[in-house]
């Protein structure tokens, strides 16, 4: 009965009206011959050498700017997820499988010492044990830098992860190339590769100083796809086993990768259903399922579908926890790979700027590939999914889809060249050599496609010097060489090295690797009240409520918080109580904060009640040229400083003059009309203009960052970096 349910002749009958009635029979195969894998074996060397060229082109213009690029004698970081990586490979470097990193994430959260005094039911013997985790449960990459620094790099671990970066550039490309030649499109899979390693999308987020993850994300997930694919056509039955073995092992690698069982469940739902439409027997699947649940490995499996469901959750009700009764925003919405895009952008991060009809070409060719080959496609069903979740979710998803709309213009493309080929070849000597001439114009076709793929590409060069190649795209470290000198102080003032360490969450990581110092959110975990409470101290008008708010934060956990955030005013009382983390508290402040003003100010002056936010403010720069003793010319309008009118109807409510972040003056017109302040920041011989919201003007950061007025009551300027930082101490 099973046989008979499961040898279904469907796919046939699909695959039969397609070749008859909606494609001929040269859109559905590619027969190539020995002549045309030797030429698909070239183009794949040629896609994985300009994957590789790309990222060594960034490589040397780093090496040559040391000033800009290398901290400590070695090269930084351009991405701010990039510490955690590192900082787990120095654990395993030095002291082997342990969470060490974990207990300064999101503190107290994690602490041992504030675990014991809350919970008084672990030793120190127990807290010891846990102490090891399993080696898959720390990031592959870790792994990978760790064992590279000691074997071949000196102990060098950002030397390492930034040198392995254009290795890793390469193997996507192969493996992306692997996915489309397993369903019989190798040529078209070498456009796919290049053009996917070359978009911008996929190049920013693998550029140097990208120690990421994302290195191998999409070539990973496209190497087990390769497999499926070849396991799911091939008509012999061991190799259909071998194929499914390699597909559990890359998903194996993929997981401890990446860090998301989750995938797991996407993967096994195509080789149900491919092996189901090519007409395997019950049996059949079920041990071939096994067989790649076995190779992905029982403890991911495991915990697949809580990571595949509480991903979506994570996005789609990110806002909605339950443990909180008040409502804090959601940090996502300010992250700028998590923003919505127009649908020509999303074809500009695939295609290049002012080339989006590559991608429409892209789009329409994949299309009629999906009606031609649909159970090829169903292959590929997984990344066509990641379609849907770009333009829901925001372009993070982008670098996943690239891959189909550069293999469906390559395919448009030589579907087209064939069909016009075989419209005319009615010679007899043409037909005789028809296999030759194909692969002739294919060929041809595809090696103009990779030439398109790197010129529209920010890899290519901006002198179009090949050789010598200074590329358009060149990443800038994530954290300035002054700032970070600032995270390493922090040693001098924290001796004990068991301080507590306040600042934005994009330096999250960063600022644990170059410190050693607890924090309290980061990259991984900023969308928690945390960052809310971070982001209202700085935008408080009272230096006071900043001070308790901050103590309040580095005193209690996320259960604490949740217990007292039932109620507005509860809340604000826990806030106000005496409580101290026995801990220094550092508050660390840079300019880079003032960039980000319009993220900091969103979510700290969220209405938590409500759930909106009420207040976004920024800083804005001026251009003014003094026209006398009184009178500035202010972009188009002029303002008299002695009664803060402005020509075009507006009135400053205050002028503040600082000189090197020192305020030296200020002048309050105490005009309620007034719409703007305005501080003028004297800089040696340069001269800076900056508008504020009256509001913003009182902040606690411009207090204490652009105008250095601690209240030392609450806050003790520790080290004066102006003007790239300034870090403060908590005195409560």
């Amino acid at each position: 009965m099973a046989n008979k349910i499961f040898n279904t002749s469907t796919f046939d009958t699909i695959s039969s009206f397609h070749k008859k009635f909606l494609s001929p029979e040269w859109s559905i195969k590619r027969f190539y011959g020995y002549y045309g894998f030797i030429i698909i074996l070239l183009f794949v060397i040629l896609s994985c050498f300009l994957a590789l060229k790309s990222r060594l082109d960034q490589w040397n213009i780093w090496q040559d700017n040391p000033q800009f690029t290398y901290f400590n004698n070695e090269p930084t970081l351009s991405t701010s997820d990039g510490g955690y990586f590192i900082k787990k490979a120095e654990i395993l470097l030095n002291r082997g499988n342990t969470i060490d990193q974990e207990h300064q994430r999101l503190f107290p959260d994690k602490d041992p010492e504030y675990l014991k005094r809350s919970l008084s039911i672990l030793s120190n013997e127990n807290l010891a044990v846990q102490e090891h985790i399993p080696f898959y449960n720390i990031p592959l990459l870790s792994h990978i830098i760790s064992w590279l620094a000691d074997t071949f790099f000196n102990g060098q671990l950002l030397f390492t992860g930034n040198i392995i970066i254009p290795w890793l550039a390469l193997i996507s490309c192969l493996f992306i190339f692997l996915a489309f030649h397993s369903l019989g499109f190798g040529l078209e899979g070498c456009v796919a590769a290049v053009g996917s390693c070359l978009a911008q999308s996929h190049l920013i987020r693998t550029s140097i100083g990208r120690v990421d993850t994302d290195l191998l994300n999409v070539g990973l997930f496209y190497a087990i796809i390769g497999m499926i694919g070849f396991s799911v056509f091939t008509k012999e039955t061991n190799r259909k086993y071998f194929f499914i073995v390699l597909a559990g092992l890359f998903c194996f690698i993929f997981i401890w990768w990446y860090q998301k069982p989750g995938f797991i469940i996407p993967f096994l739902i195509i080789i149900i259903l491919g092996h189901y439409l090519t007409n395997k027997g019950l049996r059949d699947i079920i041990f071939i399922s096994i067989l790649f649940l076995l190779f992905s490995g029982p403890p991911f499996v495991y915990h697949s579908f809580n990571s595949f469901f509480g991903a979506f959750k994570s996005y789609l009700f990110v806002n909605q926890d339950q443990s909180f009764g008040l409502l804090f925003p959601d940090t996502h919405k300010t992250i700028t790979e998590l923003t919505n895009l127009h649908l020509f952008e999303y074809f500009a991060l695939i295609s290049g700027q002012h080339t989006e009809w590559i991608s429409i070409l892209g789009l329409f060719g994949f299309i009629i590939f999906i009606v031609t080959n649909p159970l090829k496609a169903l292959v590929l069903l997984p990344s066509i999914s990641f379609i849907i979740l770009m333009f829901l979710f925001g372009k993070r998803f982008n670098i996943y889809i690239a891959p189909l709309f550069w293999f469906g213009f390559a395919f448009l493309i030589t579907s087209s060249a064939n069909y016009f080929f075989s419209f005319i070849a009615s010679n007899a000597f043409i037909k005789n050599y028809k296999l030759f001439y194909i692969n002739t114009i294919n060929s041809s076709c595809i090696f103009c496609l990779i030439c398109l793929s790197w010129f529209v590409s920010p890899a290519s060069c901006r002198e179009n010097y090949f050789l010598n190649c200074t590329p358009k795209y060149i990443p800038k470290p994530s954290v300035s060489n002054e700032i970070s000198k600032g995270f390493e102080r922090l040693v001098i003032h924290d001796k004990n090295n068991n301080g507590i360490l306040i600042t934005w969450w994009d330096y999250g990581y960063w600022a644990n690797l170059i410190s050693g110092l607890s924090t309290v959110h980061d990259p991984g975990i900023q969308n928690t009240p945390k960052t809310y409470l971070v982001a209202n101290a700085l935008t408080s008008n009272s230096q006071e409520k900043s001070a308790k708010i901050l103590n309040y934060i580095t005193s209690n956990s996320l259960n604490d918080i949740a217990k007292h955030t039932k109620t507005l005013d509860d809340f604000k009382i826990k806030i106000n109580q005496d409580q101290n983390p026995d801990k220094p508290v550092y508050l660390f402040l840079t300019n880079r904060m003032i960039d980000w003003w319009g993220s900091i100010s969103l979510i700290g002056n969220w209405n938590i009640e409500k759930g909106v936010s009420e207040n976004v403010q920024g800083f804005v720069n001026f251009n003014c040229i003094p026209k006398s003793e009184y009178k500035m010319l202010c972009e188009n309008s002029t303002l008299d400083t002695r009664t803060g009118k402005i020509s075009n109807g507006h009135q400053l409510q205050k002028l503040i003059i600082t000189k090197n972040g020192n305020k030296i003056r200020e002048y309050d017109y105490k005009n309620k009309s007034g719409k703007v302040s305005m501080i003028i920041q004297l800089n040696g011989n340069e001269k800076s203009f900056i508008g504020v919201e009256p509001e913003l003007a009182n902040s606690t950061f411009t207090k204490l960052f652009l105008l250095n007025q601690p209240d030392n009551n609450y806050f003790t300027l520790k080290e004066d970096g102006w003007p790239y930082y300034r870090i403060f101490k908590l005195n409560l």
